[in-house]
């Protein structure tokens, strides 16, 4: 699932998220969420996306990678301000 997120591979993410849904909670062996990759790899819809899913709303604040940053921190990090209003809308 980390392959596919870091790949930009939405057709992917949405059948292996079919196939499992909670494969959207997975981590990787360094602490990363999905939220992770697709914000250190500047994949706004992607982002938007795994961030709309159910049981996902708290990975934000409360999921750090091994940096100790959230995925919230790495978005401003790699886009700036501009992250979310690539996407025309800002997270709930």
């Amino acid at each position: 699932m980390h392959l596919a997120v870091k790949l930009g591979n939405r057709e992917l993410v949405d059948w292996l998220q079919a196939y499992n849904p909670s494969f959207l909670l997975l981590v990787d062996q360094k602490g990363g969420s999905l939220l992770h990759v697709a914000a250190s790899e500047g994949y706004t819809e992607l982002f938007m996306w795994l961030w709309s899913q159910a049981s996902v709303d708290d990975w934000m604040d409360r999921w750090e990678d091994k940096t100790k940053k959230t995925p919230l921190e790495l978005a401003a990090k790699k886009s700036g301000l501009e992250f979310f209003e690539k996407s025309g809308s800002e997270p709930e």
